[in-house]
Formats: C-alpha cells, structure tokens, sequence
C-alpha cells in the first residue's frame, strides 16, 4: 500500500469519505430488509403449497373412495 504524505488528508476528506460509507451501510441494511421480507414470503408461498397438496390428497381420497362405492352398486 502507498504510504500518504504528511498533511495529504484533510478533515474535509475523512468526512466525505465517512459520508460515502454511512450511505453504503444505509442501502446494505435497506438490501437486508428486503431479504428478510423475501424470506417470509418464501415460507408463505411454501405453506400454500403444502395445503394444496394435502387439499388434493383429500379430494383424490374422496374421489377414491367414491369410485369404488359406485363400482360396487354396479355390480
């Protein structure tokens, strides 16, 4: 790394350096808070997913069930 000379740094040059980092850790926190909002909607999506499998579970049991009463009054 290049060594800086005496005197090269202002207060001037620290403060908007220190600016520059406060914004990037303000859009790093804005990104995390979108991850988490992703995360929920991911468990939400799962969820639904999973009560429409057991939904469809449900009703091909049904139908089952139903097929083979009407198979049986048949014969």
């Amino acid at each position: 790394m290049a060594e800086i000379a005496a005197g090269a740094v202002t207060t001037a040059d620290l403060f908007r350096e220190l600016r520059t980092i406060s914004e990037t850790v303000i859009r790093l926190e804005e990104r995390v808070a979108a991850v988490g909002d992703h995360e929920t909607r991911i468990r939400q999506l799962e969820r639904f997913r999973f009560t429409l499998l057991g939904a469809s579970s449900t009703v091909g049991a049904l139908a089952g069930i139903a097929s083979s009463l009407l198979a049986a009054k048949i014969h």
